[in-house]
């Protein structure tokens, strides 16, 4: 992930937020993102902050979380830890299937190979 761009439910949302994330559920937290995210609307104009980017790096952690600041101070962390983890890549089971017959097909072929072979040496000898 190299940047982010959050989407509001609702219009004139606001919020100072912190983005951290950590390779593993043991690792320690690292900040890669703070700011304020907005989604204003205004005369009938959208208004909305520009994509976040972290230009300094691209990391791979999976685990992924937000802390976000309310207008009284206090802390929330929004989705907990399991709700921004980037899922694992799905089975490629046709990949599997695939292959899977192919090896099929040539035991087959290798198994009537053989077979032939037999009752031809048998015919020979006969």
């Amino acid at each position: 992930m190299d940047a982010i761009q959050l989407k509001f439910r609702e219009k004139n949302s606001i919020i100072r937020a912190t983005l951290q994330s950590r390779s593993n559920e043991q690792s320690v937290w690292h900040n890669r993102c703070q700011g304020i995210f907005y989604s204003l609307q205004v005369d009938g104009t959208d208004l909305s902050n520009e994509m976040f980017t972290f230009s300094n790096f691209r990391t791979l952690d999976r685990f992924w979380r937000m802390v976000a600041k309310i207008i009284s101070g206090s802390k929330v962390t929004l989705g907990g830890d399991k709700a921004l983890q980037i899922p694992l890549p799905p089975i490629p089971w046709k990949k599997w299937l695939l292959w899977g017959v192919l090896v099929a097909g040539v035991v087959l072929l290798a198994a009537m190979t053989w077979k032939l072979a037999m009752q031809m040496n048998r015919t020979i000898s006969d």
